[in-house]
């Protein structure tokens, strides 16, 4: 789930400065209408960001694996959940300015768009992230509990 949260957010990214170059060069920079729609494509993409630093900051500290699996998933999926659909947003808002172009199988922009929609259902899909974090907060378990030492096919490896 983390690498399907950096690269969502990395394609969204690549797209927002797609579309921020092609407003430079068409005179489009004034408009206070895209500035708005590029200074919220710009927040969505440095919150996903930042909870992607976080859990990277969490596996290389070794606190994600302070949990259980439930906790350690519900964890990394939540980040997944938040990365994507900032990206669909980012990728709506543009779709918003650049209008028909985004429709244009010869720009890139086309193709970014439709890989990102493809994030919401990804590995974990939104509904199962939904639930699998609705559930843990009830604390209402969904996934095996693996102790510590545990051994087994079963099991994980805490290295």
């Amino acid at each position: 789930m983390p690498a399907f949260s950096a690269v969502h957010t990395g394609v969204a990214a690549g797209a927002l400065d797609w579309t921020v170059r092609s407003l430079r060069k068409r005179g489009k920079t004034g408009d206070p209408v895209l500035q708005d729609v590029i200074g919220e494509c710009r927040i969505l993409l440095e919150s996903s960001r930042a909870l992607i630093h976080r859990q990277a900051e969490d596996v290389m500290s070794r606190r994600l694996f302070t949990g259980d699996v439930q906790d350690e998933v519900a964890r990394c999926s939540v980040v997944k959940y938040v990365a994507a659909n900032n990206a669909v947003q980012v990728m709506q808002r543009l779709v918003d300015v650049l209008g028909g172009m985004s429709y244009t199988k010869k720009l890139p922009f086309e193709r970014m768009w439709r890989d990102v929609q493809a994030s919401t259902f990804m590995p974990m899909g939104n509904l199962a992230t939904r639930r699998l974090v609705g559930a843990h907060v009830l604390g209402v378990r969904t996934l095996p509990e693996i102790g510590p030492g545990e051994t087994g096919p079963d099991s994980r490896a805490k290295a």
